[in-house]
């Protein structure tokens, strides 16, 4: 009867479970010829296990052929064998039990458990019966070699079996005849039918509620059938559930490891100690709507009411005013009712919803009342990320041990009345992939799937090759391939592709069964396989998916490794949403530029999205969708003149969409893809829309978006001229206190701050904030962006303290309303990086902008603006940075540059030799100029071709890279770059602009470098005339150009023209820092070094006699030279001596002199090319000189305190 129980367990249990679940019935099944073990054979325990089965049940099902079955014959037949002896003793066992078997002794066991029924032996006399009998003639359908199986034993047992079949005839039960398998298929469900129809008639449904709350609970007993305790977790849970804490307890763990039976078990031991607690489980995937979060809160305050039987009708229908009140709602309940403490479980965060921001859980509160215990399960994912920056307790839950697994082995089959032999037990407890529950499960239901005990040895093995759930999976899809894929045709495949290729699953009796009708798979086919491969997957919102990510991975790795194949299935799907979904349906918008952009057809994705209906619905519900369609098609098609002539031409205007709404949102999302002169272009048509219909407030809002693209596109004076007219119009028409009104100052206020009006930025600014508190409250996200601004304005004032708590208040809002990863945390975060760079944190500056650099790429793009704007300020972070690399200090060098001035204003404390091969590249931490050039280049590309080559933003960049390449002394480079920079400034802002003068900054330092001093000169004093026409005479900007236009001329040495620079700088710099600075100190070198040396002294008049003359020379005029020579020769040869002596002497001087010199300016010219702020060596062009390394390396000379020689005389 193999086939037989095949069918019923493979095809009509499935339906049939899945009808029960319609009404709210939970279904089991038991095989009574599957599960007991040889051992319990040999025990005599067969029979007895069977009843046992049989009286616990209330449906029982009888087949038979035509083979009787085991049982006691006549000596006349056969003679008795051993298996006739463990009869007897399996009889002699049941009856102790179950007396009324000893009438039975000599008939099959089989016979026996169907006399139980029929006859009425069981306690429950009423227990519903069917048999079934298998037509004789049957056999002849069977190979030959198979034959002999399906013939009775003999004229004996044929007797026994005819007398059976008539005496249940006979009785009241049904018995039915089926001529196949496929027959007895048919007739059995309809009978199963009929009976649960008749228990359990259609209209006894529950209501949504209790529904929802039986399908939770049914969940959970699940669960709860087989359990191995651990006493250390449900400690660790009881100490949290009796605890103060207003937090909530993370239970965290693999997927699979046994989180979620771990709750439901505890849960149900929690309720029967302390059944005064009021316990809600919500158990995330269980049901369709379970993973919404908002269904989740509302579940949960719908259980508290229900718990606690209150009627009051106060839970909001909005779920956003939901979210907001949940926790004060909690504690106004919970206090109304008095209660003391309530226990709330969700289940698997990590199966939550991914839209609406879900998985950042800030629907979530982070306290809860003093009343409430909150416990939470997550897998490794984005909610447990989110958890983990809360702080919150955290239970890791581990694999089951190997004893544990042996023992979950036993009770996971005895649920199903199945049995292993201890070998097979021990072989997969003692492998280790069996150590998590999910696998282990998994293995346990498909070997009970085995419809041939004698081979499960090898089936078992071939499981265990699995080295993870995901394989495992893939061994239960081929098995379900060998079940339904039949003559040749492929059904498992398409089925479980075409779930994998959807968004968000299939609608089964629709969308599945269309797209598998195309595959030619008729409908009793695959509902066949649905209705046995149902525990893989979930009803979510009427939606078909995977019931979890191991089955998806799987399906992937057998079915859809091929990206050709792929795209197959996506175009397929994409077919069917767009040519069987009437109209706009929200699930049409969903699901096909979806499909369409992985099937990777983009002509046909570009007309979808041309389609004004289909924009207006991805605009309002899918907008990072929509950029990344967008995206994907940029380098293929002009969106602008897409939008633009699909506009012109009124194409697919949605009939529920105002004309001018959608040019609005047009316009706006062609400014979020960069592209400003065609959102100006089709933002234009928009406000004359408006005009036309006189919607004052709708033209205000246009011109505002339109002052927006103006501001950014540096136009100030016509952004400041359309933003007056804006708040002039939101002044009259709605009041000075509204919110448009707070939103046009803070535009203003960027405005201002952006011409560097500081005082008129700030009162703007101010005003804004004002506003935006008092109408919306003090944690709202306009608050933050004002904040943002603010943050900026004090970082430009040097007020960082100041600065750095707007941005951190500016931030904590943002991170509550959009979550930590969202794309409006961009310009928070890189404003808060930049003033921590500015107080010297690198650390957390560089932590900052990788953040943002990594929200940037994954909500905008790579290639987007905005992702630009986080390279930049990476690029400037590497710049300005102080450098990381372990190289050698020697502080003598450093000592002798900085006082030979080699270079003015450097940090000589950073100075170091640095040794050349393969040392410099291990000891590099992360900081190079190379790195710099490459993310300000990479920025440049983005700003030019989103802003084109004249734009502000791309100066802002060209003038870093024109500051990088002085440093790296490459100067054609730096002019190129930095003259490039001081057209487009001038060009966008006029001449007297803080960046104008930031660019003649650089190319002062540029041009004295090079030695072009008038050039430099030239330059100094442009940025001197821009400064004092901004900041005025008395700044300090103005005085450090003086100092260094100063500086300049006493190298020229022009000292006249120094000295009056220096003295400006000096009478600035006593103004505004006092005389004692160190700054003025500075000036006092330099004025001092102006000053002439005086001349030296002359040399010395003899007026010695000879005789003391040749006693200081220490000559020894002996009487032989006396004799030899007269005093007058005598004289002649001292002075000669004493000539040539001086003459040798010079000689000498000069001589060392002419190679010091040398030796300097060739050590100078050295290091002028080669310094950097760290001195990179892969920078230098080539190796120092030795005679320079060898005059450094020598330890500084003491100079000697002993006087010099005197001059020699002169006669």
């Amino acid at each position: 009867m193999n086939e037989e129980r095949d069918l019923v367990v493979k095809r009509i249990i499935p339906k049939l479970r899945r009808l029960c679940l319609e009404r709210d019935i939970v279904l089991s099944c038991v095989d009574l010829r599957w599960g007991v073990t040889e051992a319990q054979t040999q025990g005599a325990a067969t029979l007895l296990m069977c009843l046992r089965e049989i009286e616990k049940c209330n449906i029982f099902i009888g087949l038979y052929g035509e083979r009787y079955g085991w049982c006691l014959t006549e000596n006349s037949y056969r003679k008795p064998t051993q298996q006739d002896e463990l009869l007897v003793r399996t009889f002699a066992l049941a009856a102790k039990e179950f007396p009324w078997v000893n009438q039975y002794k000599d008939r099959s066991v089989t016979e026996v458990e169907m006399r139980m029924v029929f006859q009425k032996h069981s306690r429950d006399p009423n227990k519903n019966g069917s048999f079934y009998f298998r037509d004789p003639y049957y056999v002849e359908s069977v190979n030959a070699s198979q034959r002999q199986d399906f013939l009775s034993e003999g004229e004996f047992e044929k007797a026994k079996l005819d007398t059976l079949k008539e005496d249940i005839r006979k009785s009241p039960y049904a018995a039915v005849n089926y001529n196949r398998p496929t027959h007895l298929g048919e007739i059995l469900f309809e009978d199963l039918k009929e009976v649960i129809n008749k228990k359990y008639p259609a209209g006894t449904e529950l209501n949504p509620f209790k529904r929802e709350r039986f399908l939770h609970s049914t969940f959970s007993r699940s669960l709860t059938r087989v359990y191995l305790p651990h006493e250390n977790w449900y400690m660790s849970l009881d100490r949290y559930a009796s605890s103060n804490t207003v937090t909530p307890l993370v239970v965290s763990g693999e997927m699979g490891v046994g989180k979620s039976a771990l709750l439901a078990n505890w849960a149900k031991r929690y309720r029967e100690h302390h059944p005064e607690v009021v316990v809600v489980e919500h158990w995330i995937g269980c049901t369709g709507k379970s993973s919404n979060h908002s269904f989740i809160l509302r579940r949960i305050m719908d259980e508290i009411q229900d718990h606690l039987n209150d009627t009051t009708d106060d839970i909001p229908k909005d779920t956003k005013e939901m979210e907001k009140i949940f926790p004060s709602w909690l504690e106004r309940t919970l206090s109304r009712n008095r209660v003391g403490k309530i226990v709330v479980i969700i289940d698997g965060l990590d199966n939550l919803e991914e839209n609406n921001n879900s998985h950042t859980l800030l629907w979530l509160p982070q306290r809860f009342p003093p009343s409430v215990r909150l416990v939470l399960s997550v897998a490794p994912s984005r909610p447990m990320e989110m958890l983990k920056k809360r702080n919150y307790e955290t239970l890791e839950i581990t694999y089951i041990e190997q004893a544990e697994r042996a023992s979950f082995i036993r009770q996971y089959l005895n649920m199903n009345s199945k049995k292993l032999s201890e070998a097979q037990e021990h072989k997969i407890a003692r492998c280790k992939q069996t150590g998590n529950p999910r696998y282990l499960k998994v293995l346990l239901e498909d070997i009970s799937m085995w419809g041939q005990f004698e081979q499960l040895d090898k089936r078992i093995d071939n499981d265990l090759k699995a080295t993870d759930t995901s394989q495992l999976y893939e061994i239960v899809l081929e098995r379900l391939e060998k079940d339904y894929d039949k003559d040749g045709k492929e059904m498992v495949k398409p089925f479980m592709s075409y779930v994998w290729a959807s968004r968000r699953g299939l609608v089964v009796d629709t969308e599945l069964a269309y797209l598998l009708e195309k595959e030619k798979i008729d409908f009793n086919s695959w509902q066949t396989l649905f209705l046995g491969v149902e525990d893989l997957f979930l009803s979510s919102g009427g939606l078909l998916n995977f019931v979890n990510r191991d089955i998806r991975r799987a399906v992937q790795q057998r079915y859809l490794k091929d990206p050709n194949v792929t795209k197959k299935y996506h175009a397929t799907l994409a077919e069917y949403f767009d040519k069987n979904i009437e109209g706009l349906t929200d699930r049409k918008v969903d699901e096909l530029a979806h499909q369409l952009f992985h099937a990777e057809d983009w002509p046909k994705l570009q007309a979808v999205l041309l389609n004004l209906g289909m924009f207006n619905k991805l605009y309002i519900h899918h907008k990072f969708d929509l950029l990344k369609y967008w995206r994907s098609l940029e380098s293929r098609y002009d969106i602008v003149e897409s939008y633009v002539g699909s506009i012109e031409r009124g194409d697919s205007l949605p009939a529920d969409v105002l004309q001018g709404d959608l040019f609005y949102q047009v316009g706006r999302f062609l400014s979020d893809m960069a592209k400003f002169d065609g959102a100006t272009k089709v933002l234009v048509k928009a406000r004359n829309v408006y005009n036309v219909s006189s919607q004052n407030l709708a033209v205000a809002k246009t011109d505002l978006f339109l002052a927006t693209i103006q501001l950014s596109q540096a136009k100030y004076k016509d952004a400041e001229e359309l933003l007056n007219k804006c708040l002039a119009l939101y002044i009259r028409e709605r009041g000075e206190e509204d919110i448009a009104v707070a939103t046009v100052y803070r535009k203003l206020g960027d405005l201002h701050l952006s011409l560097n009006s500081y005082d008129k930025a700030e009162d703007c600014f101010q005003k804004a904030l004002r506003i935006t508190k008092s109408k919306l409250g003090t944690t709202h996200w306009k608050v933050a962006k004002i904040l943002t601004l603010m943050t900026n304005f004090y970082a430009r004032t040097g007020k960082y303290e100041q600065g750095i708590e707007c941005g951190n208040q500016a931030l904590k809002i943002g991170e509550e309303e959009f979550g930590p990863d969202d794309g409006t945390l961009i310009p928070i975060l890189a404003a808060i990086g930049r003033i921590t760079m500015s107080q010297q944190k690198y650390d957390e500056s560089k932590a900052i902008f990788k953040r943002a650099l990594k929200i940037g790429e994954e909500k905008f793009g790579k290639d987007h603006p905005k992702t630009a704007d986080i390279l930049y300020e990476l690029g400037a972070f590497f710049f300005v940075k102080p450098e990381e690399l372990s190289r050698v200090q020697n502080k003598s060098v450093a000592e002798k540059f900085k006082q030979r001035g080699y270079w003015e204003n450097q940090d000589y404390s950073k100075v170091a030799i640095i040794k050349g091969g393969g040392e410099e590249k291990e000891n590099k931490k992360g900081w190079s100029m190379d790195r710099a050039e490459k993310l300000f280049l990479q920025s440049l590309t983005i700003f030019e071709n989103a802003y084109g080559l004249d734009h502000p933003d791309v100066a802002r960049v060209t003038t870093r890279l024109g500051s990088l390449y002085i440093e790296r002394v490459q100067y054609l480079k730096a002019e190129e770059y930095l003259q490039r920079s001081l057209a487009i400034y001038t060009k966008a802002f006029g001449k007297f602009h803080s960046r104008v003068a930031q660019t003649y900054k650089h190319l002062f330092t540029l041009y004295n470098l090079q030695e072009k001093l008038e050039e430099s000169k030239n330059c100094g004093k442009e940025a001197l005339a821009v400064l004092i026409r901004m900041r005025g005479e008395e700044s300090i900007e103005v005085a450090n150009i003086y100092e260094r236009l100063g500086d300049q001329c006493g190298q020229a040495n022009r000292k006249e023209e120094a000295k009056e620079y220096l003295l400006k700088a000096k009478a600035i710099r006593v103004a505004l820092l006092g005389a004692s600075h160190k700054d003025v100190a500075a000036v006092d070198l330099l004025l001092n070094s102006l000053v002439a040396p005086p001349p030296p002294p002359p040399p010395p008049v003899c007026t010695k006699t000879t005789e003391e003359l040749l006693q200081e020379a220490n000559v020894d005029i002996t009487s032989e030279m006396k004799a030899q020579r007269g005093r007058n020769d005598l004289l002649d040869a001292i002075k000669n001596f004493g000539m040539m002596k001086e003459q040798l002497s010079s000689a000498e001087s000069a001589k060392k002199k002419q190679k010091k010199q040398a030796n300097e300016e060739e050590r100078k010219g050295w290091w002028r090319q080669n310094y950097q702020a760290g001195f990179d060596a892969k920078a230098v062009p080539k190796p120092m000189p030795q005679k320079v390394l060898d005059s450094i390396a020598r330890k500084p000379q003491v100079a000697s305190k002993v006087p010099p020689p005197p001059p020699p005389p002169s006669f």
